[in-house]
């Protein structure tokens, strides 16, 4: 049996949102969506898929303790990439840049 060294790890970020009004809640349920919930998400396209950053990268919403998170499976190597990029994809949402494809 061979064995080789592996070297992961797992980025995960959140932000406290329980003060927030329904609106708002529902607005971050779509959010979540086109950051990191689904497969055509910024975060799954870009830096998971365009630019093989991560094994994983994934954002939830957790309504009951009022938390989004976003959990990536990354090698050591690619960690701060990886970070800068999620950040990255969080910013061009901010700014609008969101489309269909």
């Amino acid at each position: 049996m061979n064995q080789r060294n592996t070297f992961q790890r797992t980025l995960a970020e959140y932000d406290n949102y329980r003060k927030r009004t329904q609106k708002e809640k529902d607005a971050l349920v779509l959010f979540n969506i086109i950051y990191g919930s689904s497969p055509i998400s910024k975060l799954f396209v870009n830096v998971r898929e365009k630019l093989s950053l991560c094994y994983y990268c994934a954002s939830r919403n957790d309504n009951q303790k009022g938390v989004l998170f976003v959990h990536s499976g990354v090698e050591n190597e690619n960690a701060a990439k990886a970070e800068e990029e999620i950040m990255l994809q969080l910013s061009e949402i901010q700014k609008g840049n969101i489309t269909e494809n």
